[in-house]
């Protein structure tokens, strides 16, 4: 079992090591790494839900990264056409506000291009939204992922044509088995099957040839080779009528009183855990708290940069400005440039009058490029069409243009930059002259 060591806590805050957090068979384990994994803190999960004493007491404030069971993230598609990452997120935010009772789902999902639409993974068991209410939300953590994800990332990387294909990973432990399938790279669901010693062999065979059916009726594919880890040196012997390659090679082994606590998550090392490949789902708070926090260092910096420079311009004006009586017809001059300055821009439109009319003339147009300079205005973007209609959108785009902003030279359409992107999507870029 995982052993307590008071001096080598002390070490690790005295270094601010990273700590994690684990969620596995009713309890979280809060662990950090020094030769090996190390456990800091296990709490049963039904003591943080239930009872009223302080938990929180010598628990690390902030977590490197949390990791939940597979069958506590769930997944959905949905066939949504934007690309644009603020239209998906608020789109996502209020589909999952309005098919799950707890509030808090909003702030615990992430998605990925699928097909023609996304797949959303999110955090979906009640456990989770309890263990957050009273312990989690006292944390500090930004990235949540499950063991099936972490394995996912470090077979990748170790084995080329994992990413090929059906294929399956097994980790066998003398207890229990935990599998992986994977469709073309992507992960299509895991198992972890409990075993019992006498029958080991046969309950685990057929196990995994329930697991293949489900493949084969998901994908309508077979699995063309199954990867096996096992934890003890000897290998069982498996007849499953697939290819099999042990793996031991590639990942090191673990000591089996590791593997009884952590489970599969101890063959895990600082690379798996710190791949920028990993797929996590983040916690949106706390994405908003530290792009705010970013903004106040910004903010502070730029605000002692410009009070150094306001000082120093200070003294310096301190220093060497002239007698008033020496400078008047300087002086004098000076007011009436800037008064003639004034009265010859005075006429000129708002940039935010200017923006509003282009954004409400683009319709379906998506802008994505705008120069604004007194005498001319660039505007380039994207627009979906055929070739047939594409003269006839952008000259519809152009006259609502010039009823919204008549002081300008509409360009030919010859001048307009047009190149094809992608089928049935062009980018263009053309300049308005001022009159």
């Amino acid at each position: 079992m995982l052993s307590i060591s008071k001096r080598l806590i002390k070490k690790s805050f005295v270094k601010k090591k990273n700590v994690f957090c684990l969620i596995r068979n009713d309890e979280v384990f809060f662990l950090y790494r020094e030769k090996g994994w190390n456990l800091f803190k296990r709490i049963k999960i039904a003591d943080a839900i239930d009872s009223e004493e302080n938990l929180l007491k010598d628990l690390p404030k902030e977590i490197s990264l949390l990791v939940v069971p597979d069958y506590w993230i769930g997944s959905s598609f949905y066939p949504i056409r934007s690309k644009k990452r603020s239209i998906v997120l608020s789109f996502i935010s209020r589909k999952l506000t309005a098919d799950f009772d707890f509030p808090e789902v909003k702030d615990f999902f992430e998605y990925i291009p699928y097909e023609n639409g996304i797949l959303v993974f999110f955090l979906q068991d009640e456990n989770f939204y309890l263990l957050y209410k009273k312990l989690l939300s006292h944390l500090s953590f930004y990235k949540i992922t499950c063991p099936a994800f972490l394995w996912q990332t470090k077979l990748r990387r170790n084995i080329k044509d994992i990413d090929k294909g059906g294929k399956a990973f097994i980790h066998l432990t003398p207890r229990y088995a935990y599998a992986c399938f994977f469709s073309e790279g992507s992960l299509l669901f895991s198992r972890e099957i409990d075993l019992e010693p006498e029958n080991y062999l046969e309950q685990l065979s057929y196990e995994i040839l329930q697991s293949l059916r489900l493949f084969s009726q998901k994908t309508k594919k077979d699995i063309e080779k199954i990867y096996l880890l096992s934890s003890e040196k000897e290998h069982p012997s498996l007849s499953l009528g697939i290819k099999t390659e042990w793996i031991s090679k590639y990942i090191r082994s673990i000591p089996s009183e590791c593997i009884e606590d952590l489970g599969t998550f101890a063959f895990m090392d600082e690379k798996d855990l710190s791949d920028t490949k990993l797929f996590y789902i983040p916690y949106r708070k706390e994405i908003t708290f530290k792009e705010w926090e970013t903004f106040q260092k910004i903010g502070l910096i730029t605000g002692i940069i410009f009070l150094v420079l306001m000082t120093s311009e200070f003294f310096f004006l301190k220093k060497n400005f002239p007698e008033p009586g020496l400078v008047k017809d300087i002086k004098i001059q000076s007011y009436i440039n800037e008064i003639d300055e004034f009265l010859k821009n005075r006429n000129r439109e708002s940039f935010q009058k200017l923006l509003v009319n282009i954004l409400n003339s683009s319709g379906d147009i998506y802008i994505k490029r705008l120069i604004i300079e007194p005498e001319r205005i660039g505007i380039g973007g994207e627009i979906d069409s055929d070739v047939e209609n594409l003269r006839k959108r952008i000259k519809g785009f152009l006259e609502k243009l010039s009823m919204s902003y008549p002081n300008i030279i509409l360009p030919d359409f010859g001048e307009i930059k047009i190149e094809k992107k992608e089928k049935g999507r062009y980018e263009f870029y053309f300049e308005l002259i001022k009159r």
